[in-house]
């Protein structure tokens, strides 16, 4: 735009005492900076449109997907099992909720004294693997069978804290799995 009010000034120098002249070289590059800059305003207002329009589309196609999942994962069964005394899932909720804490010194399991932990009661006699052994027993005799789709395979997530390494555990889960008879097919999901 400079180099044409230059131009401007150049071909028309003489007349540099009209008023026109002035209005002439000032307006004419003022005008065409004001046409470019709404012409690129209409060319950004186009694009989010379209981005916009797209925008929309996606989140659309994001809700049918998600409600499809939903239709599809269908939660048969949840359950926590914590080292709280009490048996009432609901106490043991509660109890969660109010950060009520169970860890106490106490022995543990290989038999170190004053260890800050939470454990489950236990007879004497019991070992690490016979407890856990025990509550996956429990967890799957809790478990609707009946309601399970044939077809449908069984997702498990074990979220465990515990002195045996995780293998161990897996290891315990799918001996008690066997043992169990359920002839559902199970999919493990990293927790």
């Amino acid at each position: 735009m400079l180099i044409i009010s230059v131009i401007f000034m150049r071909i028309f120098g003489r007349y540099v005492d009209s008023k026109y002249f002035w209005l002439f070289v000032i307006g004419t590059p003022a005008a065409l900076w004001i046409v470019s800059f709404g012409f690129r305003m209409l060319v950004w207002s186009l694009q989010d449109s379209k981005a916009n329009g797209f925008d929309r589309q996606r989140e659309q196609w994001i809700l049918r997907e998600t409600r499809r999942a939903r239709r599809a994962l269908q939660i048969l069964n949840t359950t926590f099992i914590t080292a709280h005394q009490n048996d009432d899932q609901e106490l043991v909720a509660v109890e969660m909720l109010n950060n009520l804490s169970i860890i106490t010194s106490q022995i543990d399991w290989k038999g170190n004294e004053s260890q800050r932990v939470s454990r489950f009661a236990v007879d004497p006699e019991e070992t690490t693997n016979f407890l856990i052994a025990r509550l996956f027993s429990e967890l799957l005799a809790d478990l609707p069978i009946g309601q399970f789709p044939e077809k449908a395979s069984l997702v498990v997530i074990l979220d465990i804290s515990s002195s045996l390494p995780f293998v161990a555990v897996r290891e315990i889960w799918d001996q008690v799995w066997q043992e169990s008879g359920i002839s559902c097919a199970v999919e493990y999901v990293a927790s």
